[in-house]
């Protein structure tokens, strides 16, 4: 794999999925040393990838044009972005919390939240609370709080089950 990384993972089946800022993602399988590649050609929503992440067996990559699931048992790819409901189809980071919801930030427009259920996706930005709506990355604490990091204004926590930002 020749490619400058963006985002890496180890998944359950210790694969390693190496996304970069073109090229798609590729995935190493180290037991058989095989790589496959999966980008635009093959489903993917953009080449450039952001962040992966493993979510119930399932990866999902973030890219500059949405989020995708990959199956790898079915070896399918679904795309979700701003048309699914997604407040930007950038997305910088995800961050899955302790109560099973998934959380995106991108450029601007806040944060969206797809929770455990993956029934809707909701959204918070400055009109609720948060100091910015330019966010950088996300985390959570053993606590389940959410931090937020933004990219000019500092860092904003939210409580997820009392619905607060301070």
């Amino acid at each position: 794999v020749n490619k400058q990384l963006s985002t890496t993972l180890e998944d359950s089946k210790g694969n390693l999925w190496l996304g970069g800022s073109s090229g798609g993602i590729d995935v190493v399988n180290v037991a058989k040393n095989k790589i496959a590649t999966l980008t635009t050609d093959n489903g993917l929503a953009y080449n450039f990838v952001q962040n992966v992440m493993e979510v119930n067996g399932k990866i999902w990559i973030a890219t500059n044009s949405g989020f995708n699931i990959y199956d790898p048992v079915a070896k399918s790819i679904m795309t979700i972005g701003k048309e699914q409901g997604l407040v930007n189809d950038t997305i910088y980071g995800m961050h899955g919390d302790v109560r099973g919801n998934t959380w995106f930030v991108g450029p601007g427009l806040g944060i969206n939240r797809i929770d455990s259920t993956r029934s809707k996706i909701e959204r918070a930005g400055s009109q609720e609370g948060l100091s910015d709506d330019a966010i950088i990355d996300i985390r959570s604490d053993k606590q389940g709080n959410i931090w937020v990091a933004n990219q000019f204004k500092g860092v904003d926590v939210i409580d997820p089950v009392n619905g607060t930002v301070r």
